[in-house]
């Protein structure tokens, strides 16, 4: 899941890994903030997005925003969302 901010993967609704990148902060994407404390939030939501249905099984890619009116634009490939 991409937002303007941040990049989330997670494979097998995270039992398999998840990945959070601030965009901003890191546009090389070098730094996973995934279990960084100060993102836990910042997961919890887009988590949150994934479980709730904003990514259809059906569309390839589907645009959402989150609560602060931050785009997403939502991919699903096999087993595992990038969003």
């Amino acid at each position: 899941m991409r937002t303007e901010r941040w990049s989330y993967t997670e494979w097998d609704e995270g039992r398999r890994g998840t990945e959070l990148y601030d965009l901003q902060a890191d546009p090389q994407e070098s730094r996973n903030l995934a279990k960084a404390p100060e993102c836990a939030a910042t997961v919890a939501e887009l988590t949150k997005l994934i479980r709730a249905g904003a990514v259809a099984k059906e569309s390839p890619v589907r645009a959402a925003a989150l609560p602060n009116g931050e785009s997403i634009r939502v991919f699903v490939r096999g087993a595992h969302r990038v969003v």
